[in-house]
């Protein structure tokens, strides 16, 4: 099993701007990334990184949030079930 020690330094080092890039393409604006919401169908981007911040984002459109593995964990949900 791994620890929780382990999963936090994991999240303290993945970037959700280059994590997002997998399932979207992700644009500097501002101060901030963002991309088309990799978890709903829209036209323009809502999901939105902090670059101050890069280990979370947050979708204005359908109100996700979360870190990089709640976003892989909400994008391959079989596959993940698959492996476990």
């Amino acid at each position: 099993m791994i620890s929780q020690e382990s999963i936090n330094e994991l999240k303290g080092i993945a970037k959700m701007s280059e994590i997002l890039g997998l399932f979207a393409t992700v644009k500097r604006a501002g101060t901030n990334y963002q991309a088309k919401c990799p978890v709903h169908n829209e036209k323009t981007a809502s999901f939105t990184v902090p670059a101050n911040n890069d280990t979370f984002g947050k979708c204005f459109g359908c109100g996700f949030s979360g870190d990089v593995f709640d976003l892989v964990i909400k994008r391959l949900p079989s596959k993940i079930k698959h492996c476990s």
